[in-house]
């Protein structure tokens, strides 16, 4: 049976005898990831903000002044 020290040992001495091919994999899947994440935020704000643009359009559209004005006040009731 293989001890959760053993693993341990296993993974630190693989890391200490290649530690540059762990550094540079760490970093690309570290850069990946940001990227990835700051696309996705770029497109979620884009979407929300053709969103908001589109709601008080259609309310400003719709309704009277008051009642969108009343409806910015509270989004949640949207």
């Amino acid at each position: 049976t293989i001890d959760d020290k053993d693993i341990g040992y296993v993974i630190a001495n693989k890391m200490t005898t290649q530690p540059r091919i762990h550094v540079i994999s760490f970093l690309k899947l570290i850069t990946s990831i940001f990227l990835f994440t700051l696309l996705n935020f770029t497109l979620f704000s884009v979407f929300l903000f053709s969103v908001l643009i589109t709601t008080i359009f259609l309310l400003w559209e719709v309704g009277s002044p008051g009642q969108s004005v009343e409806s910015m006040k509270n989004p949640q009731e949207l």
